[in-house]
Formats: structure tokens, C-alpha cells, sequence
């Protein structure tokens, strides 16, 4: 399996990336901002058994979700302020496509 963006894989067998989860994200609420999206994506994880846990930091840009990558235990780690430069690549891209 490539790693590369993508999760541990489903009960169902099949696979999803963290790009294909913010994406959708954005095309479904295209009114919230970047923190009512951070708060979807931690349900979404949550939806999907990967087991997000969100690490405060005193600087919010640092704060980040750590949830399960794949099913031999890793652990992958996304900041809000990488998450929110990432919904304004996707908003770009979408308003670009029309």
C-alpha cells in the first residue's frame, strides 16, 4: 500500500487519503472557515475509526491532530496551520476549475 497520504484501510477494504477526506470537506462547507472545518475533520476522523486526538500548543498554528495512519500502529500528525493552508489550496483549485 502506498503511504503517502493515505489512511490505514477501512473495514470495508477500501482505502482513503487525508487530501480526499479535507477535499470533500470544503466542496460540503464551502461558508466555514478554516476552525469549523478543523472541527468537521476531526468527526470525519473520528466517523472513521482512526482514533484523532488533537494536541493543544500555545501557539494555535501548532496544535495538531494526531490520528491513525495505517493498521501496524502508526501515527500521523497534521497542524492547524498546515490544515488551513490545505483548505485554501483546495478553495483555490476549485475556484480556478470554474
Amino acid at each position: 500500500m502506498e503511504r503517502d497520504g493515505l489512511m490505514k484501510k477501512y473495514r470495508n477494504g477500501g482505502d482513503i487519503s487525508i487530501n480526499g477526506i479535507i477535499k470533500s470537506l470544503v466542496n460540503k462547507h464551502e461558508l466555514y472557515k478554516v476552525r469549523e472545518l478543523w472541527e468537521e475533520f476531526f468527526k470525519e476522523l473520528d466517523k472513521n475509526d482512526l482514533d484523532p486526538k488533537i494536541i493543544p500548543h500555545a501557539n494555535p498554528k501548532k496544535t495538531y491532530m494526531e490520528y491513525d495512519f495505517d493498521n501496524e500502529g502508526l501515527r500521523k500528525k497534521k497542524t492547524y496551520k498546515t490544515f488551513g493552508n490545505d483548505v485554501s489550496n483546495f478553495r483555490k483549485k476549485k475556484t480556478s476549475n470554474t
